[in-house]
């Protein structure tokens, strides 16, 4: 990995939200150091029930699935809101 780039991962959780984490280099490190995690975005009450599973596209988009057999669709919206949900 490029110890510059800039990389992300969401976590769901049976509270019914989602969690958008950015992983950034620290300034001078290398690709084999580890990266810092800071919470981007914090999405609250994306279900009706425990968030099961998220599958994230190479284009910026996420889908969850949950416990209430609801299929949610979120896109990035935007620097002072990064994601807002579609479908």
């Amino acid at each position: 990995r490029d110890a510059n780039a800039e990389c992300r991962l969401a976590t769901c959780s049976d509270d019914r939200g989602v969690i958008v984490w950015s992983a950034t280099a620290a300034p001078g490190a290398t690709a084999d150091d580890p990266p810092r995690f800071h919470v981007q975005q914090s999405l609250a009450d994306v279900h009706e029930r425990s968030v099961l599973s998220i599958d994230w596209s190479r284009t910026g988009v996420f889908a969850t699935g949950g416990s209430d057999d609801a299929i949610c669709v979120y896109r990035e919206a935007g620097l002072n809101r990064p994601f807002e949900r579609v479908a």
